[in-house]
C-alpha cells in the first residue's frame, strides 16, 4: 500500500533516553513513529532463542523497503479480514495463529501486513520452531548460561513495561506547546525538496478499481469515495489523504503516475501486492518553503515528549531510589548511581 511504503524519518534528531542504562543491562531502542515509546524487543517476546530474535529482526527488516513486485490478485486478497484466532501454521502440537503473527510486527505496521511480509514470518517461524523444540528435547533449555539470559530477558521486559506506562503517565505534550515550538523552530522545517500532496484509495480488484473512478469522474468527491470503499484504514477516515510527500520517496509506478497529474485529477489503478490504487494530488509545495504545522506536528510532539521523558526518568529514579536500601560491598564499595 503505498502509505505503508512511505515511510519518512523525522528531520530532527530524537533524544535518546541514556538514563536507561541505569535499569537495564541493554537498552531498549526508541521507535520515532511511535512517540517515543520504549519498545519491546521483539525477539524475545516468547523468549524462544537467538534465532528467533533473529527472525523478528529479519521480519521488520523488509518493512522499510519498497517492493515493487506486482502480486495477483489472489494474493492480495489474502490480507482482508483474517480471523484473529484462526491458525496458520503448526508444527508437531504447537500452532501458530493470525493474531501471534500480528503481535510479532510493530503496532503502527499491521494494517496492513503484506500477504508477502505474513508468507516470510510464516516460513521463518517454522524453521525456527523445529529447531526449538529440538533444543527443548535436548535440554538447551535448562542449561545455566541460557536460564541465565531468559532470566535477564524477562527483567529487562518487566523493566522496559513499568517505565513505559509509568512515564505515559507523566509526560505530555499540550497543543499549546506544540505550537509554541512550531513558531520558535519555523527554519528547522523547510523543504529541501519539492513536494505534493496526495490522496489514494485502495481496492482488492480491478473490478472495484473501475467502480471508484465512475463515481469520482461522474462527480462524487475522492473524499467521499475513500471514505466508502478505500481497505485503507490508516487514511480512509481522512479520505485517502496521505498528506505531503517528496516525488522522490514514491515507488516508480506512483511517481510515474503522479507527475503527469494535474491537481484533482485522479489516476489509472496501479496495481500492487496490496490490490489495486488510485491516486489524485491535491496540491504541491516548491522546495524551500515552509512546512505547514499540521504536516509537522506529530513530529514536533515526538520531539517535546522525548525531551520530557528523559527528565523525567531521572525524577523517577530519584524517587525510587529514596525508598530503596542499596549496599555495596568489597570492591563495589561506594558503587551507587547519582
Amino acid at each position: 500500500m503505498i502509505s505503508e511504503k512511505l515511510n519518512f524519518p523525522p528531520k530532527t534528531a530524537f533524544l535518546k533516553l541514556s538514563m536507561y542504562k541505569k535499569f537495564s543491562s541493554s537498552a531498549p531502542p526508541l521507535d520515532p513513529a511511535r512517540d517515543g515509546e520504549l519498545v519491546e524487543p521483539l525477539g524475545i517476546v516468547r523468549l524462544r532463542s537467538c534465532l528467533f530474535i533473529f527472525l523478528i529482526l529479519s521480519v521488520g527488516l523488509s518493512f522499510g523497503g519498497c517492493k515493487k513486485k506486482e502480486q495477483s490478485q489472489k494474493s492480495a486478497q489474502l490480507e482482508v479480514s483474517p480471523k484473529p484466532g484462526e491458525v496458520i501454521a503448526q508444527v508437531n502440537d504447537v500452532s501458530l495463529t493470525e493474531r501471534e503473527l500480528e503481535m510479532s510486527f510493530p503496532e503502527a505496521q499491521r494494517n496492513p501486513i503484506s500477504p508477502k511480509q505474513k508468507k516470510d514470518y510464516v516460513k521463518r517461524w517454522i524453521e525456527n520452531e523445529i529447531i526449538y523444540q529440538e533444543a527443548k528435547k535436548r535440554g538447551i533449555d535448562q542449561e545455566e548460561n541460557v536460564k541465565w539470559r531468559i532470566d535477564q530477558a524477562v527483567r529487562n521486559i518487566i523493566i522496559e513495561g513499568f517505565l513505559q506506562k509509568e512515564l505515559e503517565v507523566r509526560v505530555k505534550a499540550s497543543e499549546e506547546e506544540v505550537k509554541q515550538y512550531y513558531q520558535e523552530h519555523r527554519n528547522e522545517f523547510i523543504r529541501n525538496q519539492d513536494e505534493v500532496k496526495v490522496s489514494h484509495i485502495l481496492v482488492k480488484n480491478v473490478a472495484e478499481a473501475g467502480l471508484v473512478a465512475v463515481r469520482i469522474r461522474g462527480g462524487e468527491s475522492f473524499g467521499a469515495v475513500a471514505k466508502q470503499m478505500s481497505q485503507d484504514e490508516k487514511t480512509k477516515g481522512r479520505g485517502g489523504d496521505i498528506g505531503y510527500v517528496t516525488l522522490a520517496s514514491f515507488p516508480s509506478q506512483f511517481y510515474r503516475a503522479i507527475v503527469n497529474l494535474g491537481r484533482g485529477e485522479i489516476s489509472e489503478p496501479i496495481q500492487t501486492e496490496y490490490g489495486f490504487e488510485i491516486i489524485t494530488v491535491t496540491d504541491r509545495k516548491e522546495k524551500g518553503s515552509i512546512k505547514e504545522y499540521e504536516q509537522v506536528r506529530e513530529e514536533i510532539t515526538n520531539i517535546l515528549i522525548l525531551t520530557k521523558k528523559k527528565k523525567e526518568l531521572e525524577n523517577l529514579f530519584q524517587e525510587l531510589k529514596k525508598e530503596a536500601k542499596v549496599q555495596t560491598f568489597g570492591w563495589a564499595s561506594g558503587v551507587v548511581p547519582e
